[in-house]
């Protein structure tokens, strides 16, 4: 029963993405001539395909060999293929609707925006239950590692495309700056976290509990491609997605009343179901009443988080890690809208650049009420993956008196990455804008080497934090360090002024999400590592310092190369204008 439930998930998925694709088409005018306005778009897109594509390949080849500590891994690299597979579909899908409205014929009328726009929404749960279905279906022996190598495939490569495409906006106003890419990443994680939550918490006689979570997701899929036919033309994008998400939550609870009591031998499913989707239906009101982003309303981002936390505690008291995944999922249901919202702003930009109008204000549209929710649901996967790791490596969840100033100091770092690399992003993001005199070739070049070499740092935090932590203090000051990584997410939900709104305080979000998945999957392998003489051990910790120095001087030096050549070139055009 849950093969054929995995394979209707499947079908379902399929069917949604075939939706997304074609269905604009009958509403979109038919394509004109080509438009100089997509050529920047076109071709960043076509560089972050090749890169994403040439670095999943890259670390799946790292996990063929047979031996340690690789031997137990070779699910989680297929499992990061479908998922690096499934993020560049997303990049390829959304680019492809963006390309359908720059190229028409005619202008789109706003009701072609926001059908497209919920269309790219079911486009995008789609890719994002896809993955995860066929990882249990190809790999039922070693489903914990495929689900995670599919969550780590796809944060890794939609972080990517999220900082190429943010980089580069900078320097071209056309160039969309890939927040809905950053959504669909958290969406992917989460339910990979909740699928994980069911093989832990169910044995094999109930085994259709354990998929549940992609039973909620392809439910979702298909109240979204409804609300596509039955809310695509209402009079304004924010009663469009409200809908959107208002028809997605009565379908979940409907399903959810009818059919978990039949699947989930335990009770309390239907009740941590409804409870997240009435918990980020608040939180949406909240942010719309009080926007975070402004000026002396960071309490409605405190609220929120408060009212996350509620969440966490009543779904662990329920059903333990899995109650929690079943929450987040169906906290996605205001999510869901989310990401449409989010597609719309790039789609109504392009347009508006397109056609000579006047774009969306940033402050007044549903899209930064969406980016709050999906930050929100962000900080609750990471309370998520906080869970899966104490799940997963039990014994390091007993004893911690022992430990306890090891786990401070854990704590305490986690706690410090996501804020630096949330600076050290805004720091490249204003150096970047400097750029805006230079030819267009250049602006290109500076903005895809400052998106290199923020992905490559990140990734090399993501995998040398926890390994340096682990190294020094033990293995249980990981504990410490995924707190502090929920730390540091609760605290970028706050405004912090114009530094707080922009490309650090969101991507590093995501950049966190990725830090705590790859401490979950990699602990494992740390273990060997911990009992290391303290000569060996320091001598580590001094290689990782180095590259750790080196990373960083490395952005630095991008980013300042960039900024003199903006000087040079706008002192050039002082000196053609005075003769």
């Amino acid at each position: 029963m849950d093969a054929a439930l995995a394979w209707v998930v499947l079908g379902v998925s399929l069917a949604g993405l075939s939706f997304a694709v074609l269905v604009p088409g009958f509403w979109l005018p038919l394509p004109g001539t080509a438009a100089e306005d997509g050529d920047a778009e076109r071709a960043t897109t076509r560089l972050l395909l090749v890169t994403g594509a040439a670095v999943a390949l890259v670390l799946f080849l790292a996990t063929l060999p047979a031996h340690a500590p690789w031997s137990s891994g070779q699910a989680l690299g297929r499992g990061y293929l479908l998922g690096a597979a499934g993020a560049l579909m997303a990049v390829a899908l959304l680019h492809h609707l963006r390309a359908r409205v720059v190229m028409a014929s005619r202008e789109p009328a706003p009701a072609a925006l926001q059908l497209t726009a919920i269309c790219g929404a079911v486009g995008l749960l789609s890719l994002g239950v896809l993955p995860l279905a066929l990882a249990v279906l190809l790999f039922p022996a070693s489903i914990i590692d495929a689900l995670l190598g599919v969550a780590l495939g796809g944060v890794l490569t939609a972080l990517l495309a999220r900082l190429g495409y943010a980089f580069h906006a900078q320097t071209a106003p056309e160039i969309p700056d890939g927040a809905t890419l950053q959504g669909w990443a958290v969406y992917l994680a989460t339910l990979a976290g909740a699928l994980a939550f069911g093989f832990y918490h169910f044995p094999p006689p109930q085994a259709l509990a354990r998929i549940v979570p992609l039973g909620l997701g392809a439910a979702m899929i298909l109240a979204v491609a409804a609300a596509a036919g039955l809310f695509g033309a209402a009079r304004t994008p924010a009663r469009a997605f409200v809908c959107t998400g208002v028809l997605s939550a009565l379908v979940l609870a409907l399903l959810s009343a009818v059919m978990l009591p039949r699947w989930v031998p335990e009770s309390g499913a239907v009740a941590v179901v409804l409870l997240g989707i009435g918990t980020a239906f608040l939180s949406t009101l909240l942010a719309a009443t009080l926007p975070p982003g402004k000026a002396g309303m960071g309490e409605s981002a405190g609220i929120a988080g408060l009212m996350l936390l509620g969440l966490y505690v009543t779904a662990f008291d329920w059903l333990r890690g899995y109650g929690v995944g079943l929450a987040l999922v169906g906290a996605w249901v205001a999510g869901s809208g989310g990401l449409a919202a989010l597609y719309w702003r790039g789609l109504a930009r392009a347009s508006a650049l397109r056609w000579q109008r006047p774009a969306p204000e940033g402050g007044s549209e549903p899209a930064s009420v969406a980016l709050f929710l999906h930050q929100l649901l962000a900080v609750g996967l990471l309370a998520l993956l906080f869970r899966l790791f104490l799940e997963r490596y039990r014994p390091l969840a007993t004893d911690l008196s022992l430990t306890v100033h090891f786990t401070f100091v854990g704590l305490v770092v986690g706690a410090l990455i996501p804020l630096w690399i949330a600076e050290s992003l805004e720091r490249s993001v204003a150096r970047l804008r400097r750029v805006s005199a230079a030819p267009a070739a250049q602006r290109r070049g500076a903005a895809s080497a400052a998106g290199l070499f923020a992905a490559a740092g990140i990734a090399f935090w993501a995998v040398g934090a926890p390994a340096a932590v682990g190294i020094a203090w033990g293995m249980r000051s990981l504990v410490g360090l995924l707190a502090g990584l929920l730390v540091a997410g609760v605290f970028l939900l706050f405004p912090r002024g114009e530094r707080g709104k922009g490309i650090g305080a969101q991507a590093s979000l995501l950049a966190t999400v990725l830090i705590a998945l790859a401490t979950v999957q990699l602990a494992h392998l740390l273990e060997p590592l911990g009992v290391l003489h303290r000569e060996v051990r320091v001598t580590v910790l001094g290689v990782f310092a180095v590259l750790a120095v080196l990373s960083m001087l490395l952005g630095q030096w991008s980013a300042r190369g960039a900024c003199k050549a903006a000087f040079r070139l706008e002192g050039e055009g002082e000196g053609t204008d005075g003769r």
